[in-house]
């Protein structure tokens, strides 16, 4: 388990950082997705919380993201994304 432990903690709103913590090897698997998704546009890896609840952290190249029509990835009820047509790197558009 501990080859997949990896916390991403997000940004609540505005300005605030993004911590992600994990061990050496997690950290190392996911550097990898990254090299991946840089050369395939694509790339994903497996991690665990450590209270055992696993999920995939999906890596993407996407150039739409520069045009403005990702939605923002704030958690705070008051930042969130409002507009209804925003691209979302978990939908198809």
């Amino acid at each position: 388990m501990e080859d997949k432990l990896i916390h991403v903690y997000g940004q609540l709103s505005w300005h605030e950082d993004v911590y992600i913590v994990g061990t050496k090897e997690s950290l190392s698997r996911l550097r990898d997705a990254l090299d991946a998704a840089i050369l395939a546009k694509t790339a994903c890896c497996s991690a665990v919380v450590n209270d055992g609840e696993g999920y995939d952290i999906f890596v993407a190249i996407d150039e739409r993201i520069s045009q403005g029509n990702y939605g923002v990835p704030y958690a705070s009820e008051h930042a969130k994304e409002k507009n209804k047509d925003a691209i979302f790197p978990w939908t198809k558009k």
